[in-house]
């Protein structure tokens, strides 16, 4: 494994931890601010799925082939697969219990 991999994973680690403990920060709050994270949450890993799973198939043949369709379609994975990964996360975030 390369160095920027591994800064590159410390990283990601970091932001998934962040996002993570604001959620149950903010869930332990009140019940209403739990239902809404939990809505919101919910709300962006479906959409991050759909836009990376299902939109990229969605795209016509003759765009799929060229240099900027290409482009588009990893944007798309991207951009869905981390907004897909924020809802997880800040679902568990809220439903995970803290230890005592």
């Amino acid at each position: 494994m390369s160095l920027r991999t591994i800064v590159a994973l410390v990283i990601g680690g970091f932001a998934i931890l962040s996002i993570f403990a604001k959620a149950r920060e903010r869930a332990e709050a009140s019940p209403r601010s739990r239902s809404q994270i939990l809505t919101r949450a919910s709300l962006g890993l479906v959409i991050g799925l759909v836009v990376a799973l299902w939109l990229p198939y969605r795209a016509p043949k003759s765009m799929s082939e060229s240099p900027a369709g290409i482009v588009l379609i990893l944007v798309e994975w991207v951009i869905g697969g981390g907004l897909a990964l924020a809802g997880l996360v800040s679902i568990a975030g809220v439903v995970w219990p803290r230890s005592s």
